[in-house]
């Protein structure tokens, strides 16, 4: 079997064991051998960055954050004639004054693969693409042995992403984009594709969803269309989730990049959307179909009313250092992390880049002027997905 090299909001496929899975160096050290520190290694990709220095006031009680990233895709090591998807899982921590801890192994999928999104909920490590998912127990660490299972196809436009440890939620279009919920059956297998009550105002297809405490925001998209070409949206919906992983009825909010009734809208499919700390972020993303380029904007709303999800106005974060994408993100107090990702320089041949970037959020609702360098992956990675815990 080949790896083909696709990007984060491709389909993409699992590579089984037995079709050649290869473990680069930094992968995972091996049952009963606890935690190990990687060396961050010599050869790597570089995002011409400058290296972090402090801009935030720590708060000095404030506990290490935790992160824990599953996935990817690597670029080829000497003599090997292409990429290749790697099975790892490694954790790390950030203190509150912004300094990336040492990174350890953890027990890896049994397959190697890359992911478009990963989430704790209920007790287990969920990890998941277009088309398979595997999930673990976790606690402070990957604590009892993984699962893997494939997501079921359904109409065309289903991009699944999971919302909870009930299932997943996605998409299909017909007369209108109308999301499906994907249920998790007692043997931890799946369900099949029913209609949830949820209907989107905007017809659109591979969205991208962020979920924060009980609202999910439904994000960009493409638009249909019967040429060859189709635009992206730059819609925002919002909905909450309840216990039971229902989502209720959606309704829309600020477009991204709106700003005071006015401002440019930011058209976009698939970016990395990623929401906490009362804020959505949206970073990078590819403006049409087919995809020409990738994008280095970033954009930044406020959520004004935790309950019902609603957005302030959008602000345009600095450019990422390069257009970037299938990349990590999460959002901590006083930090925006990114992790590695595919990006493009001044060719258009895509590269994979090893670091791990921050943009400081200060405490009186402004960020940092650009983004800065504060860590290296193992190795230079794609595909790649991130959860705090």
């Amino acid at each position: 079997m080949t790896f083909v090299r696709r990007f984060a909001w491709a389909a993409l496929a699992l590579g089984p064991l037995a079709c050649g899975l290869v473990y680069a160096p930094g992968d995972f050290i091996g049952e009963g051998e606890g935690d190990v520190a990687l060396d961050a290694g010599a050869d790597r990709d570089e995002i011409a960055i400058p290296d972090a220095t402090p801009d935030v006031v720590p708060d000095a009680t404030a506990p290490d954050t935790r992160i824990v990233i599953v996935g990817g895709h690597r670029p080829p090591l000497s003599g090997e004639t292409g990429a290749a998807n790697v099975a790892e899982t490694m954790r790390t921590t950030l203190s509150a004054e912004g300094v990336l801890g040492p990174w350890q192994f953890d027990a890896p999928p049994p397959v190697a693969a890359q992911w478009t999104n990963a989430r704790i909920a209920g007790g287990d490590l969920f990890v998941h693409n277009t088309s398979a998912f595997a999930r673990a127990p976790f606690s402070d660490r990957v604590a009892g042995p993984w699962s893997t299972g494939a997501i079921k196809a359904g109409a065309s436009g289903i991009r699944p992403w999971l919302l909870s440890e009930h299932g997943f939620l996605s998409g299909a279009t017909t007369t209108a984009l109308v999301h499906n919920s994907l249920r998790f059956l007692d043997d931890g297998g799946l369900g099949d594709w029913t209609p949830s009550a949820a209907q989107v105002a905007v017809e659109r297809t591979e969205v991208t969803l962020a979920r924060t405490q009980g609202l999910v925001y439904v994000v960009g998209g493409r638009r249909t269309a019967t040429g060859a070409t189709t635009t992206a949206e730059s819609s925002v919906e919002v909905g909450t989730i309840d216990a039971n992983g229902a989502l209720g009825a959606l309704r829309l909010v600020n477009d991204i990049g709106l700003k005071k009734g006015t401002g440019t809208l930011y058209a976009v499919y698939a970016p990395i959307a990623v929401a906490g700390e009362g804020r959505l972020f949206v970073l990078g993303g590819v403006p049409q179909h087919p995809a020409t380029k990738l994008i280095d904007r970033a954009f930044v709303a406020s959520i004004v009313d935790p309950a019902t999800g609603t957005l302030g106005d959008w602000a345009e974060l600095p450019l990422l250092p390069a257009p970037m994408s299938a990349f990590a993100a999460v959002v901590t107090s006083g930090h925006l992390l990114v992790f590695g990702g595919s990006f493009t320089g001044e060719t258009s041949t895509e590269q994979v880049s090893d670091a791990v970037l921050d943009l400081a959020i200060h405490a009186d609702g402004t960020y940092g002027a650009a983004w800065q360098r504060i860590g290296t992956l193992p190795g230079p990675r794609s595909g790649i997905v991130a959860a705090t815990y």
